[in-house]
């Protein structure tokens, strides 16, 4: 099988990778060919790369995975994070004037489509996995205990509320 991962969440570290048959065997970040710190672009140049690494073509692509929920799947998240600051925002001026100015970001953001990738892997399955989750995958998975039952910790900036 092969996997096309896609990391295009739009914070930094757009990137895309190839696994064929459990081995990584491509990874790039769109900021090493654009050349451009954290590029938060979507990864296209990645994607193209990452295929040429592996010597595939998007043809041969199964399945595309793509880092981070949906923007659906995040709002059970976001709400909990808005109704704890509006409770917040009752004593702290700062934090009310945020909350206001935020909420026609928060309700637009869900009519806002992912973008797909180019060409035939737009019609390729997709499956979407969780931020902390793919994290915890990859270092599983590459790491010379993906046989045995391990403990995982994914601390970060940012992720998918869980």
């Amino acid at each position: 099988m092969i996997i096309l991962g896609i990391n295009d969440v739009g914070h930094h570290n757009s990137a895309a990778s190839i696994v064929v048959d459990g081995q990584l065997v491509a990874s790039i970040e769109e900021e090493r060919i654009s050349r451009i710190k954290m590029d938060n672009a979507y990864p296209h140049q990645a994607i193209a790369e990452a295929l040429a690494i592996a010597g595939i073509t998007a043809e041969q692509v199964d399945v595309v995975a793509l880092a981070g929920l949906s923007r659906w799947d995040q709002k059970p998240y976001v709400d909990t994070l808005f109704k704890y600051m509006a409770k917040v925002a009752k004593q702290e001026p700062d934090i009310k004037k945020f909350y206001w100015n935020q909420q026609p970001a928060r309700l637009t953001r869900l009519f806002k489509q992912r973008q797909k990738p180019a060409g035939i892997l737009a019609d390729k399955p997709t499956k979407t996995v969780e931020h902390h989750l793919a994290h915890a995958a990859s270092a599983y998975y590459a790491s010379p205990f993906a046989d045995e039952r391990v403990g995982v910790i994914s601390l970060d900036g940012v992720g998918d509320f869980s």
